[in-house]
């Protein structure tokens, strides 16, 4: 049998240890937690600006889908033949 003094003497250095340990656990944990809010806010960032880059490309198809139809209108009216007058009565 141990004598007890040394016995409480190995019982606090083992829980100090141990509040060491999950202290360096915690500050690990947290550095991870600031580095993925990091994270989150740059990709959130990048969403915001790849949503604005959707709007404005579907806008300018819309614009080019438009133009297109137009331009077809144009060529259609230029194949369909005119009504001449009749050259000979």
């Amino acid at each position: 049998m141990g004598m007890p003094i040394l016995d409480e003497v190995t019982k606090l250095i083992d829980e100090h240890g141990s509040a060491n340990i999950l202290r360096e656990r915690v500050e690990l944990a947290k550095d991870q937690q600031a580095a993925q809010e990091k994270r989150i806010s740059v990709l959130v960032l990048e969403l915001d600006q790849a949503k604005t880059e959707t709007t404005r490309l579907r806008s300018q198809l819309e614009q080019c889908q438009q133009e297109n139809r137009e331009t077809k209108k144009q060529l259609q009216s230029l194949k369909q033949p005119t009504a001449s007058p009749d050259l000979y009565p």
